[in-house]
């Protein structure tokens, strides 16, 4: 009688893809949720600024409050696995659920990171409504670091490495909870609150570690660079190896995190001596906050002023060089987990 084989390495091949489907079905389950199940609508104020975005996505800066929304409903949703550990999302998923991730963390990590305080809508589209930060120095009103730099005539160093060290402890909080990494490194993402303390944000572009049954990484998906090269470069390419990528960049699309969030720290400190306006000031700022980080050295231009674009974060990892190569973790590892509760709804918890 001749009988069917049937190979155990087969059949575990199969099931592990099922797992697989099912924790990515279950992450765009549970933003599909975040996205409809909204119940108030957004009060927009009348007075709102509309400022410009580079990465596309629509901000309102109202009164008292910020709202942001994607482009719109059309846009890219790209929720996709990369391999066994990893899953890709574009970058307005990536912010929708990185947040997501932040309110469920404890109260002192969330009053040091943007988040939103609530999802309304408005013309039947999701937004993200959260608290309008700004530092008042005299009778002005600074919101970010960057604007604090470019615009108070004579900048109070200690306060700048102050808020600089609150980036960098929260960075390592957020590293230890959930292998988190900040992949645009500018001063204009250091928000300012009323309080004079630093905030962490513009979240679209990190990678950080969830458990969906088991932990995975998440990351970026590549995204077109230009027009010019957006036939050109795909997900089967490589723009590492095209030299279109910083160093900070090429972090969005690794499938493992660093072993510590030390390039994004040293990044955040360049990027504010090249806009602190004077080379005494840069120095300064350089020398004082040396002891933050590890493994690069910062070596700024002999004159800041002449550095190409120094508002984007490429000219800031320009400048920063590595004293030993880039170590990595050797697991994956976080404290948030996506699971349904009693009801079956899914909701992220510690």
């Amino acid at each position: 009688m001749v009988t069917k084989k049937i190979t155990t390495k087969k059949f575990t091949t199969k099931k592990t893809r099922k797992q697989r489907e099912t924790s990515v079905e279950k992450l765009s389950n549970y933003l599909h949720l975040l996205k409809t199940d909204i119940e108030s609508q957004c009060r927009l104020g009348k007075k709102c600024v509309i400022p410009q975005s580079q990465s596309g996505q629509k901000i309102m800066i109202c009164k008292n409050t910020v709202f942001k929304s994607p482009p719109g409903q059309n846009e890219a949703n790209r929720i996709e696995l990369t391999n066994t550990n990893t899953i890709k999302l574009d970058i307005f998923n990536m912010n929708l659920l990185i947040q997501s991730v932040i309110n469920v963390l404890s109260k002192d990590i969330q009053d040091k990171v943007e988040h939103y305080d609530k999802i309304c809508k408005f013309n039947n589209q999701y937004i993200l409504q959260s608290k309008k930060f700004g530092y008042k120095v005299g009778n002005k009103t600074y919101n970010s670091l960057e604007n604090y730099l470019l615009n108070v005539p004579d900048i109070d160093i200690d306060l700048v490495c102050k808020w600089l060290e609150q980036i960098c402890k929260i960075l390592d909080i957020l590293y230890k909870k959930i292998q988190f990494h900040h992949c645009d490194t500018k001063a204009t993402q250091i928000f300012l609150d009323k309080n004079g303390n630093a905030i962490l944000g513009d979240l679209d572009k990190v990678t950080f570690t969830l458990i969906i049954n088991k932990p995975y990484r998440i990351r970026l998906t590549h995204l077109p660079y230009t027009n010019m090269v957006q036939g050109v470069i795909s997900e089967g390419s490589i723009p590492e190896n095209l030299g279109l990528l910083s160093k900070i960049e090429i972090m969005r699309f690794e499938n493992n995190p660093r072993a510590s969030p030390d390039l994004e720290k040293a990044a955040f400190i360049a990027s504010t001596a090249l806009l602190s306006r004077t080379q005494k000031n840069a120095d300064k700022i350089i020398e004082k906050t040396k002891s933050l980080y590890k493994s690069y050295k910062i070596e700024l231009p002999s004159n800041i002023n002449q550095a190409p674009r120094p508002k984007s974060h490429k000219a800031a990892v320009r400048y920063i060089q590595e004293i030993e190569k880039p170590k990595y973790a050797t697991r994956l590892k976080s404290v948030v987990k996506l699971k349904a509760n009693k009801s079956g709804k899914l909701r992220l918890t510690i």
